[in-house]
């Protein structure tokens, strides 16, 4: 938390951005071994080359999009 006061992002702003980048990588965990409630079978995984992307492309776009708030 120190790196985002010192960036001049107040303490609650910077919990709630590590609280949306956490809330992000988890989903994606979870997209990428679970099974939706609901649903009895796993529609087939695609190649993990697919999964990586999707991954970095919502990242960037998350930090991205956080960094822009803040300039």
């Amino acid at each position: 938390m120190e790196q985002f006061e010192a960036a001049g992002i107040p303490r609650d702003r910077g919990l709630m951005i590590l609280q949306s980048v956490g809330v992000f990588v988890l989903g994606h965990s979870l997209a990428q071994v679970g099974t939706p409630p609901g649903v009895e079978q796993a529609a087939p995984d695609p190649a993990p080359a697919y999964y990586d992307e999707w991954f970095e492309t919502g990242l960037r776009a998350m930090v991205t999009g956080f960094q822009q708030q803040h300039e």
